[in-house]
């Protein structure tokens, strides 16, 4: 009876730490870029486009009520997040609920995720719930279809099926990427159990792949993919490419460098792991055939790891000729990369995790395989590589004895804390600054007549995706206001906003000078940007660099 109280409070205390890692990463947002589009649709009659921009029905309805509501945002934000971490546990966990490393090692997978792709889905709240909520529900989907197969449950009951029917259909209305895997996943499970598992689970498979079916139809519906179709783009800079060497040249330039390379601690576990079960293995039973292909595996799992470690810890391969030949290298590495792994897991572990390995595998590659045609690529379209990613490494740390040695219970604890709390620090001096950066402006405002204003810069700006301080209309290099600019009449916050004009730029500033009360006209000033360091220094004053006049 001890030891299972002891195991409970280890699993609240795990579940208390996702719930407080999901809830600082919620206080720590503040409004950025299109948050401010979205935020105003409903106010001004030239965003009514934003209102619904596309088909994706779902997440666009909640992203209005995470942008305009704090408790919304409170509520959507902290339990999508906590889903999501405790989604990954469950599938890596599910049939040893004492064993809590894998739910540490997932959350410390996911708090070093590629800086770029974390800030770009975490902290832009109009893009949280798009990239957020078809991934939870495709991993609820998943660990359903898990369980029930390793089980020996009736896959027809009601309430599994009416889950996988409501998963696929609000799975299906939130990003098209995920609508186009989803419909993938939901083909391949409804053909895996009619050939492969005696049509066990038939009708859960079913219901999910009419609920994607039905999403799809209704989102794709939507008369903004014709426009993409037709070059005619009437929201943004977005278009389909079926050009066999565009296509190549994306696969190469935009997608493999943020495919695999960026998370270097998921590949040292599936690395180090594989190659340790190989070292152990006997052998001496083995064909000479299966010994050469083991090998040629394993080798390529350390060529792999050390390209990895070079390429990301000392520097980046570059393209120096049109021949693309170290894209190409990369590729194939890629490429040779994924068999070996699925190979040595075939060899080494047992055929379910080989299942749910190579789902995971192939649902990486071909999430982003449809970036080949269309575009354009940011690193938040990674976001679900990445968790897809983290669950096939964790999965295979946890089978190897090594691995489970050092990433002990309390190591693992501790390296998740540390992670968590170093990432909510430095997200959350950035909020602290941003709201310092306000009401420096606004003190500056108050002077009146100011021809030139002082911008604090947040200190970690990898995590900044467009405050929209920047004045539109000022060249930073010369100091001097745009001359294309100088003479326009530019109406200032409080006379209204003209969006029927100007650059994303502009519109950027304009609501954002509204959204914080800003009395400002960008056509009458110049800016000087110093660092938050810089403000907390008693004589920051003293440091204003020269600005030229117009006569200078």
């Amino acid at each position: 009876m001890k030891q299972i109280s002891t195991s409970k409070k280890q699993y609240l205390l795990l579940l208390l730490v996702f719930l407080v890692y999901a809830v600082g990463t919620c206080l720590t947002q503040f409004m950025q870029a299109d948050d401010f589009f979205w935020y105003y649709t409903f106010q001004y009659d030239e965003l009514a486009k934003y209102q619904m921009p596309n088909g994706r029905y779902i997440s666009n309805i909640l992203t209005h009520l995470i942008v305009r509501y704090p408790v919304a945002r409170i509520l959507l934000f902290t339990g999508l997040l906590f889903c999501t971490l405790w989604l990954m546990y469950k599938l890596v966990t599910r049939k040893n609920q004492t064993d809590l490393r894998g739910g540490w090692l997932v959350l410390l997978l996911y708090v070093t995720m590629p800086v770029r792709a974390y800030s770009e889905v975490l902290y832009y709240l109009s893009a949280y719930v798009i990239y957020v909520l078809p991934v939870v529900c495709v991993l609820a989907y998943l660990l359903l279809c898990f369980t029930f197969h390793e089980s020996e449950e009736d896959a027809k009951m009601p309430l599994r099926v009416i889950a996988a029917l409501i998963l696929g259909t609000v799975g299906a209305l939130c990003l098209e990427s995920m609508t186009l895997y989803a419909c993938f996943l939901a083909v391949f499970f409804v053909l895996w159990s009619l050939f492969a598992a005696k049509k066990r689970g038939l009708w859960m498979h079913i219901a999910y792949a009419l609920g994607t079916a039905l999403g799809t139809a209704i989102m794709f519906l939507n008369e903004n993919y014709r426009s993409i179709a037709s070059d005619h783009d009437q929201q943004g800079a977005r278009y389909f490419e079926f050009e066999f060497s565009d296509m190549l040249a994306k696969l190469y330039q935009d997608i493999m460098p943020k495919f695999a390379k960026p998370i270097p601690l998921a590949h040292l576990l599936i690395v180090l792991g594989l190659y340790y079960l190989y070292r152990k293995a006997d052998r001496s039973q083995w064909t000479p055939a299966r010994c050469r292909y083991a090998s040629m595996a394993s080798a390529m799992l350390l060529i792999y790891g050390a390209y990895i470690a070079f390429d990301t810890v000392a520097l980046t391969f570059q393209e120096t000729t049109w021949a693309m030949r170290v894209y190409a290298v990369q590729t194939a590495l890629v490429f040779l990369y994924i068999i070996s792994v699925i190979y040595l897991v075939y060899l080494f572990l047992p055929r379910r995790l080989l299942f749910r390995i190579c789902i995971y595998l192939a649902s990486a590659t071909l999430h982003s395989l449809f970036f080949c045609v269309v575009g354009p690529i940011s690193a938040r379209c990674f976001y679900p590589n990445y968790v897809f990613w983290f669950l096939a490494a964790v999965e295979i740390a946890l089978q190897t004895d090594p691995l489970q040695q050092l990433l002990h219970i309390n190591l693992s604890r501790i390296a998740a804390c540390v992670a968590c709390g170093s990432m909510l620090y430095c997200v959350g001096m950035n909020k602290y600054a941003a709201q310092i950066q306000i009401e420096h402006l606004r003190g500056q405002l108050e002077k009146g007549n100011v021809r030139v204003f002082e911008i604090i810069d947040v200190p970690y700006e990898m995590f900044d995706g467009g405050s929209c301080v920047e004045n539109p209309y000022y060249d930073e290099k010369t100091h001097r206001l745009l001359d294309d600019f100088k003479d326009r009449e530019l109406p200032t916050s409080r006379d209204g906003i003209n969006l029927k004009t100007g650059t994303i730029t502009e519109l950027y500033f304009r609501l954002w000078a509204e959204y914080y009360d800003l009395d400002v006209d960008p056509s009458t000033y110049r800016t000087i940007h110093f660092s938050f360091l810089d403000y907390n220094t008693d004589d920051y004053s003293t440091d204003t660099p020269h600005i030229p006049t117009e006569n200078e």
